[in-house]
């Protein structure tokens, strides 16, 4: 019977600690609040004020590099238009260049042609 009672007591004693622990803890997180003091592990330490100054700085800088994004996009996008016109007038040039080409091996067949009508040897000249 008293050894119960002993451990009664002890578990008592047990639960008045965890209890008096468990108080420091919450007044603690109590005190930070008040002072405006972050008790998350993120930011842990940090002050509210703090915390809106390192907000507002991410967001800057998350806006600065999205302007910087944006301006890369406009200047490739510029220079794919002059590449592209470029490559329509080199297309256009090749095109009359091949036209050209094909004239050209017509009228050296046609001459060909004619030589061969004359019976032209250049044996008979070397």
């Amino acid at each position: 019977n008293i050894s119960n009672k002993l451990a009664a007591i002890q578990k008592a004693r047990d639960e008045a600690v965890n209890a008096e622990e468990n108080l420091k803890k919450l007044q603690k997180e109590y005190q930070n609040l008040c002072a405006g003091i972050s008790s998350e592990e993120g930011d842990e330490g940090r002050t509210l004020p703090d915390q809106i100054s390192k907000a507002y700085s991410d967001a800057n800088s998350a806006d600065a590099k999205a302007k910087q994004a944006q301006m890369k996009i406009d200047h490739l996008t510029k220079s794919l238009q002059s590449v592209e016109k470029d490559m329509k007038k080199e297309e256009s040039s090749a095109a009359k260049l091949s036209k050209k080409r094909d004239k050209t091996v017509e009228k050296v067949e046609g001459i060909r042609q004619k030589l061969s009508n004359v019976a032209f040897s250049s044996d008979d000249f070397n």
